[in-house]
């Protein structure tokens, strides 16, 4: 039982997870600005999420390869945004 419950449940943590990341994406695209958010914290994220697909794909989990790299699709997307909408480029 627990065999089926709990992969379910990291599954179910994943897709919620992808979704989480909707509300910063359009809220990017819409307002075209930045400035509020650390591009530090956002490559850590992305650096830290790297990592996790790699490891993913060491152990040869498809679910898990699939959800980590959706999730890096993501966060690169959110870390190009901040990028290209940043006001000052200087404070990169």
């Amino acid at each position: 039982m627990l065999k089926i419950i709990l992969p379910s449940l990291g599954l179910l943590g994943g897709i919620i997870g992808l979704f989480a990341y909707w509300p910063q994406i359009s809220k990017l695209i819409k307002v075209r600005r930045s400035d509020q958010l650390s591009i530090l914290t956002w490559a850590a994220w992305v650096f830290a999420n790297l990592l996790l697909l790699v490891y993913a794909i060491s152990i040869k989990d498809f679910v898990y390869i699939i959800l980590e790299s959706l999730h890096t699709f993501f966060l690169l997307l959110i870390f190009i945004l901040i990028i290209v909408y940043k006001k000052d480029k200087n404070k990169l």
